[in-house]
This record gives C-alpha cells, sequence and structure tokens, in this order.
C-alpha cells in the first residue's frame, strides 16, 4: 500500500481539510538532551521498528486512508481579499525532484489518480457506482498490461448523506484490487456541492508526495494498456515534470495530465484560486475577463492551441473558468515548465529571462512507446485510453445488450462500452467477487448526477459568492 506521507507538521498546519499524522524526520532536532528526550527517542525507535513489522503483517491488506480536514487551511486576512500563505516556509520541498542531472535509466515512484465526487448522496436518481467501478476498471485493465504505479482513488462523500465512508462491500471491492482510498472532507452545506467545485479538487493530488509524478485520470478514462511510460519519460526529462494534453476544444484537457507533487505548491495553486473567484466574482456577467483568464495575457506571439489544430489569443475555450483553464496557467505560466501533446507534436515550454519560452517543439517521441494498437491515425497517448464521455458512459447503456455483444463478439471486436463490462466482470472474477456484486446500476438510463455536469457561469459565480461570505472555508472542520 502507499502511504500519503505529507511532510508538514500536523500541530502547525491544517491542510484545506487533509490532517497527517506523522512528522516528518528531517523537522525533528538533531540534538537531543538526555533523560525526557532520549525516553522519546526510545519510543519512536519502538514505534518505528513495531510500525515496520505490523506494516509488512499488512502489506497485502489495502488500508483506507482518511483526510479529516482540507487540503490546507488558508486563513483570510480581513483587510486583504487575498489570501495568507505564510505557513508555506513551513513546508518541506524535500519532495520535489529537479528535471536536472536525473539519471535517464532510473525510476520514480508513480501513482495514478482518480476522483469521486457526490458518493452516497440522497439526491434522486443519483448512483456513485458507475464512476466506482469505472475505476475499479481503470485500475485493472492498467495491472493486465504490467502496470507497477500504485492507484489511488479519492472519494468524497456527498453533504447530503450522513455516511463517512464507501459501503462495506465496494471498500472490499477497492481494498482487493489494490485500490488506495483517500477520503477528501464534506462540504459544510449543500450549496457548495457543485460540479464546479469538484472539478478544483482534482489539484489536490499535488499533495500526494509520496510520488514523483501522478497522472489524472477522469473516472471515465479507461486505459486500453499500460500507461506508465507517460509517467516514466516525465521522469527522465524526455517530458517535462507537467505533462498536459491537449484536446479537441481545448488546449488543456482536465481528464489526463501528469503533475509533479509538492506541498508548497498545493499552497500556491489554491491561493491562485482564491485570488481569481475574489476578482472575477464583482465583474459583469459572465464573470470572467477572457484577455487575462487566470492572470495572464497570451502576448508576443503567446498562443493556444487544440488537437483540431485550432489556435487561439484569449481565455475563452471550453472549460476555462475551471480546471481546464487553471491546468494550462498553473504549468506554463506560474510553474513555466510544460510538455503540451498535440496529436503528433509535444510543445516543450520553459522559461528563459523570467518569462515563458517556447524552447521547442518535438515530433513523434512518443510514437515508439504507443502500448497499444488504437486506433489508426491516433497519436499516442491518445490510441491508448478511451474517453467514456456522456452518453459513451457504460453505465448508461442496456446492461442485456452489452452482455450479449461479449458473448456473440470476440475480444477484438467488442466496443468500448462493451469492453468496459468484460474487464469489470473480469476484475471482479480475479478477486473472487463476481457473484456477490450487483450490476443493477448498469441500466440503460443516464443518473442524475449528484453535482451536475457542467460548471455554468451562473452556477460559478452565485458558488464564488457563498464561498466568500464563509471566507472560503466550505468544508466541515473535524477538530
Amino acid at each position: 500500500m502507499a502511504r500519503q506521507w505529507l511532510n508538514f507538521r500536523p500541530q502547525q498546519l491544517k491542510l484545506n481539510g487533509l490532517s497527517n499524522n506523522w512528522t516528518n524526520r528531517q523537522q525533528r532536532p538533531k540534538r537531543l538532551r538526555f533523560g525526557r528526550e532520549c525516553s522519546l527517542v526510545c519510543f519512536f525507535v519502538f514505534v518505528s521498528l513495531y510500525g515496520s513489522v505490523l506494516w509488512k503483517h499488512h502489506q497485502h491488506v489495502k488500508i483506507v486512508q482518511v483526510v479529516e480536514n482540507d487540503t490546507f487551511e488558508l486563513k483570510q486576512n480581513s483587510n486583504d481579499p487575498t489570501v495568507s500563505v505564510n505557513v508555506v516556509d513551513r513546508i518541506s520541498d524535500s519532495s520535489k525532484k529537479r528535471q536536472e542531472g536525473t539519471p535517464k535509466n532510473s525510476r520514480g515512484k508513480f501513482a495514478y489518480a482518480f476522483l469521486l465526487g457526490g458518493a452516497m448522496s440522497t439526491k434522486p436518481g443519483s448512483d456513485h457506482r458507475g464512476g466506482l467501478f469505472s475505476v475499479a476498471v481503470a485500475a485493472h485493465n492498467l495491472r493486465r498490461h504490467n502496470s507497477t504505479a500504485d492507484v489511488v482513488l479519492m472519494v468524497q462523500i456527498s453533504t447530503l448523506s450522513n455516511a463517512t465512508r464507501l459501503p462495506q462491500q465496494q471498500t472490499e471491492v477497492l481494498q482487493r484490487l489494490n485500490i488506495d482510498v483517500i477520503y477528501l472532507p464534506k462540504y459544510a452545506d449543500p450549496k457548495f456541492e457543485k460540479f464546479y467545485n469538484l472539478m478544483l479538487e482534482k489539484f489536490r493530488i499535488l499533495g500526494l508526495i509520496n510520488y514523483d509524478r501522478v497522472l489524472y485520470l477522469d473516472y471515465d478514462v479507461m486505459p486500453r494498456c499500460n500507461l506508465d511510460y507517460v509517467l516514466e519519460l516525465s521522469y527522465q526529462g524526455v517530458l517535462k515534470e507537467n505533462v498536459v494534453l491537449a484536446n479537441l476544444l481545448e488546449p488543456s484537457s482536465g481528464g489526463f495530465f501528469v503533475l509533479a507533487p509538492n506541498g508548497s505548491d498545493l499552497l500556491r495553486l489554491q491561493s491562485t484560486i482564491m485570488e481569481v473567484e475574489n476578482r472575477t466574482m464583482h465583474m459583469k456577467f459572465p464573470h470572467w475577463d477572457s484577455a487575462t483568464g487566470w492572470g495572464q495575457a497570451f502576448e508576443n506571439g503567446d498562443y493556444w492551441i487544440t488537437s483540431k489544430g485550432e489556435k487561439g489569443y484569449e481565455w475563452d475555450w471550453y472549460g476555462v473558468q475551471t480546471d481546464q483553464g487553471l491546468l494550462y496557467y498553473w504549468t506554463k505560466y506560474i510553474q513555466r515548465s510544460v510538455s503540451i501533446i498535440v496529436n503528433h507534436s509535444i510543445e516543450q515550454w520553459g522559461s528563459k529571462d523570467g518569462r515563458v519560452w517556447q524552447e521547442r517543439i518535438d515530433e513523434g517521441v512518443l510514437q515508439q512507446r504507443s502500448c497499444s494498437a488504437g486506433p489508426k491515425g491516433k497519436a499516442p497517448p491518445y490510441r491508448d485510453f478511451v474517453h467514456l464521455t456522456g452518453r459513451k458512459k457504460p453505465w448508461h447503456s442496456n446492461l442485456s445488450t452489452l452482455e450479449q455483444g461479449i458473448r456473440s463478439k470476440p475480444m477484438e471486436k467488442l466496443s468500448s462500452e462493451e469492453l468496459w463490462l468484460w474487464l469489470l466482470k473480469d476484475a471482479l472474477a480475479s478477486i473472487g467477487m463476481e457473484s456477490e456484486v450487483s450490476l443493477d446500476f448498469i441500466k440503460g438510463e443516464v443518473e442524475n448526477a449528484a453535482l451536475g455536469t457542467t460548471p455554468g457561469n451562473r452556477q460559478r459565480n452565485m458558488l464564488i459568492k457563498n464561498k466568500a461570505k464563509v471566507g472560503w472555508n466550505q468544508y466541515q472542520h473535524n477538530g
């Protein structure tokens, strides 16, 4: 199991809802007085030895990691609408890996991360099981193709539910499939439980600092094969530490991206969100400045480009006000280090003289690393996964129809929806639970999504105003 070691002192810092029970060893005093301090040393030695034995005993049992508070606590100054981040200097940056000097054949520690929001909602027609079992399908297929990376599922239980955990059977499925579960804090009020907020929760992967690289995937992304090569190339320096994928309607897909986890980056990103929300909520409808967007105008020939070749010079693409705009801004203009994959080309962006600079455009770098036959003409990694959006979600299909397709077709002829069901059944069979888990959530109907499906302008602005009223403390706090 991969434990999430957040190198923070819990008595000094609350992570926006993430509390941590471990102390970074590097933060402990190097010299200890004999006596009381010595006894503490003995105690820690005993705990370490016992923990090592206990860990070995439980290494085949998936333990659920619980996040008690937010990712971090950001306090608002009464005289300043921007957030105070003076706690950043308490955070150890020891986990941040530099590309410079990284051996080309070295291997880092990697993870795939997924997000499931609105779980256990009592909203009529909602059902989180499609998303949950889709993560099971992704994890199972990755490992069928020899992925060695961990799989992490971030779960946020709905404010409408009294539950604090997933049902026992679902938890057992995830445990047996070796999927780590992190419970995110509930929102303090149902009015905060909206699609816009959920899209921003994705960036909590920056807090998974036990990993060198994390590849975030939407839960409806089905890998065709082993995608580890994307993480490996990023760690080796062939790709930047941040990897973004251009899509048909946007230059930065919120459903597939790589980040290098780092605690102080997480704080800075949350500060950016609050500053932009505070600034834009006072603007006229649609409460957005397409010239500067998240905080940077496109100048001196700078541009964005989609996978179909459409170029733009303003912050006006699909999803720009949420994750797909923030991702682009964060990696290109704050980090100033990102590989943007646009079909067969890779734009390598860095920094020169304090400004964003396109270093070069690489061609065909990923072609030999593709892990599947995929659709002809598609470049990797596009060809190596399927994004089951909209009506393509298998749990919106008729179960009997999918099962008939599985029975009547060879494996290579299955549709994406049929392959998804085959993989789900294979995953459940591999852990001895195929007969125990009901598939009644696959019923040919579109469920009433607990948090909605799109973050409209009116929803976003109303939500931001509600967040401002509570000083952006929109989560339940548990001590």
